[in-house]
């Protein structure tokens, strides 16, 4: 008998030479994608010239990025450290100045924190946070609170940060307002009290 020559499979490539593609690609009539082995598209039913088919690339891997940030949240350890700071300095200035001066001590420290609250909003609004204004009003007010809290908030300038930042109702803002005057009232009383001759 005869010895069969084996049939080689290897796909050939067509008359004009371009070689099949190994990798689903885009019909070039319709944009159907295609796997390998189809030489009609399925959806035009046109065969395919594959001196027209692009090569595929592979996509780009997105890099991970979440879908959104945390909310900034109250820190407690920082307002337990400015509490205690606070106390200490308060301790100290009572047993040294005694009850007498201790009245200037207070009106120098209602004095910085007008400071520190301008500061607030010249950071706040350096570093793209959110209502600055609010921040600093905030920090003024309840010094104890928002002061600290802030702290926390400029280092995630871009994370939200619901409670001080969204949208406020009238009764809110009035009960704002009426603090804003008492303060600054108590602070002009002090400032009053301490340059008035003895």
């Amino acid at each position: 008998m005869a010895q069969e020559t084996p049939i080689s499979r290897t796909p050939a490539p067509d008359k004009a030479g371009v070689e099949y593609p190994t990798e689903p690609f885009a019909c070039p009539n319709c944009g159907q994608m295609l796997g390998p082995s189809c030489r009609v598209c399925v959806a035009c039913h046109v065969p395919i010239d594959f001196s027209r088919v692009r090569p595929s690339e592979s996509p780009a891997k997105p890099s991970f990025q979440p879908a959104f940030e945390l909310p900034v949240r109250f820190s407690w350890s920082l307002f337990f450290y400015v509490l205690i700071v606070y106390l200490v300095v308060a301790e100290i200035a009572y047993h040294y100045l005694g009850p007498t001066k201790v009245q200037e001590f207070v009106a120098g420290a209602q004095v910085s924190q007008v400071v520190m609250s301008l500061w607030v909003l010249a950071d706040a609004r350096r570093r793209g946070v959110p209502k600055p204004l609010r921040w600093a009003l905030a920090s003024l007010l309840f010094w104890l609170i928002f002061f600290p809290w802030y702290l926390e908030r400029r280092r995630r300038p871009r994370a939200p940060c619901p409670f001080v930042e969204s949208q406020p109702g009238p009764v809110t803002r009035f009960i704002l307002l009426l603090l804003l005057v008492m303060v600054l009232a108590a602070l002009a009383m002090f400032l009053i009290n301490a340059t008035l001759p003895k």
